[in-house]
């Protein structure tokens, strides 16, 4: 049995901005028709021993469910890992 068809919309974006550096830094921001946000920051830092760099990204990005709840979460991905918050997502037990 082949699996139904999922309905695809167009969703139009509103804003859209874009900065990029020669080293590979960024910085970005998107809002979307449907309320849809996304913003993020790439910044070279250097690594522990200090003989690289490596990227580490901040952002959030906000969307409204099929309910009208709003869902916002807020991120950082470096080199302690991606550790994403948001009202939405489980909490961490400490230990």
């Amino acid at each position: 049995m082949a699996a139904p068809e999922a309905s695809i919309r167009f969703i139009p974006v509103l804003e859209r901005t874009e900065k990029h550096d020669e080293v590979g830094q960024f910085s970005l921001r998107y809002l979307s028709a449907d309320g849809t946000s996304v913003a993020e920051q790439g910044i070279l830092k250097p690594t522990l021993d200090g003989k690289d760099h490596v990227l580490h990204k901040i952002g959030e990005f906000t969307f409204t469910a099929p309910d009208g709840q709003v869902f916002r979460t807020t991120y950082v991905a470096d080199h302690l890992g991606f550790r994403a918050i948001g009202d939405h997502l489980p909490k961490s037990v400490v230990a």
